[in-house]
């Protein structure tokens, strides 16, 4: 290898230049799917149930994954939270002594939305972070993340 970041298999794969001899010959065992800690009708239980259906789909999760994603559900429940605090409130409160505020609701939201861009970019939620895991997606119709990743 020159240099740089290996290619990903399964887009040696879709391009066509995959060669069988190189490939890995035992690769890892999936665990599954871990199981939900939250309630299933909360925040984090529906954002729990979407995120891994999506990298079940797409072949990138594994028991393993079971505290990022917890982390990440758990703050996208914070961020919502918050969100739905300061839509009722205002970004704007009034202080103790008749003073305007910022919301204390902003800087959470702000950092629970932080964190959760930092998960996501480690479960491979976005298109780039995408590019750099190997992917076994399962072509569904309509389904344009896997036309381009199977």
């Amino acid at each position: 290898m020159r240099g740089g970041k290996k290619k990903p298999e399964i887009l040696k794969i879709a391009e066509g230049t995959s060669r069988a001899d190189r490939r890995c010959k035992n690769p890892p065992k999936n665990s599954g799917v871990p199981k939900c800690p939250f309630n299933i009708t909360s925040i984090a239980g529906r954002k729990w149930t979407e995120v891994t259906t999506g990298l079940t789909r797409l072949g990138l999760i594994d028991g393993i994954d079971a505290t990022h994603i917890e982390g990440l559900c758990r703050q996208y429940q914070i961020a919502k939270e918050a969100d739905r605090l300061m839509s009722k409130e205002g970004m704007v409160i009034t202080g103790a002594r008749g003073t305007f505020l910022k919301n204390p609701a902003a800087q959470i939201s702000d950092a629970a939305w932080g964190k959760v861009r930092g998960y996501c970019n480690d479960l491979g939620l976005n298109h780039l972070s995408r590019q750099r895991m190997e992917s076994t997606a399962t072509q569904v119709e309509d389904d344009i993340e896997s036309k381009y990743l199977a």
